[in-house]
């Protein structure tokens, strides 16, 4: 005769049994494979040539006004009408002015890298540098060292400062441009017969600092006068060849 559970021990039972039974989802028969929901996302449509052009438009406009304005004093509405552009025409490309500002910010990056690397190219199919001063004048004429470059920059860095998010976007750009730099300074020395001491990047660093020091100097002392390669070479011809000079070391002879 089987004994009869009683309720506590009928409770447990069940709930063992019910363990080990794995029910079908509603409305899912057995075997049925989950949708790829990921698969199922549109994928965003690519922009015209008309929507591409309007949206440079307006960045070109903001980056040039956050120059000259700063951030914060520059108006939505001054950037489109600096552009010829409605509000709307904004709005569709553009959440806010933080939005706009990032796009600036990636525009004006990429900017410094295609600079360099036309201007690196066109340096490589000439004469590799002799000394020091050869170096510094390749150099410069590789960067776009104008008054819009320093006062963007100074835009930039001060937003980032402000913004995690901005920051989080701007660093590693920052970061690329360093050691795009450090690289021309690194292959420019092994062509005088020098090597590195300390990482590519940090090169970059150091250089962009004291270019970037020069021409704050100069806008400070000189406010609304813009400057040439040949004046800002002028500045920094004593600083940036010692600089390149503690940073690097003579190159090591192979042994015969």
């Amino acid at each position: 005769m089987t004994a009869k559970l009683k309720g506590s021990d009928l409770k447990d039972t069940i709930k063992g049994a019910l363990k080990e039974v794995r029910l079908p989802a509603a409305g899912r028969s057995k075997g049925t494979a989950k949708p790829d929901m990921e698969a199922e996302k549109p994928q965003e449509p690519k922009l015209s040539r008309k929507r591409l052009a309007t949206r440079a438009k307006l960045i070109d406009a903001a980056g040039q006004l956050f120059a000259t304005q700063g951030v914060s004093a520059t108006s939505l509405e001054e950037i489109c009408e600096a552009a010829g552009f409605t509000r709307g025409a904004l709005y569709s490309n553009f959440t806010d002015k933080n939005d706009l500002l990032m796009h600036v910010i990636e525009a004006e990056y990429a900017r410094l890298f295609a600079y360099l690397d036309d201007h690196w190219q066109e340096i490589l199919k000439e004469a590799r540098p002799e000394n020091y001063q050869e170096i510094v004048s390749n150099l410069l004429h590789s960067l776009p060292v104008d008054r819009n470059y320093i006062l963007l920059q100074q835009q930039v860095a001060m937003s980032a400062l402000r913004s995690p998010e901005l920051g989080r976007m701007t660093a590693p750009l920052s970061d690329r441009f360093a050691a795009k730099v450090g690289k021309f300074v690194a292959d420019s020395l092994n062509s005088i017969g020098r090597v590195p001491v300390i990482a590519e990047a940090q090169i970059g660093e150091f250089v962009i600092a004291l270019v970037e020091r020069t021409l704050k100097r100069h806008e400070m002392v000189n406010p609304g006068e813009d400057f040439s390669e040949e004046k800002l070479a002028e500045l920094i011809k004593v600083w940036l060849p010692n600089l390149l000079e503690s940073l690097s070391k003579p190159a090591a002879t192979s042994e015969k």
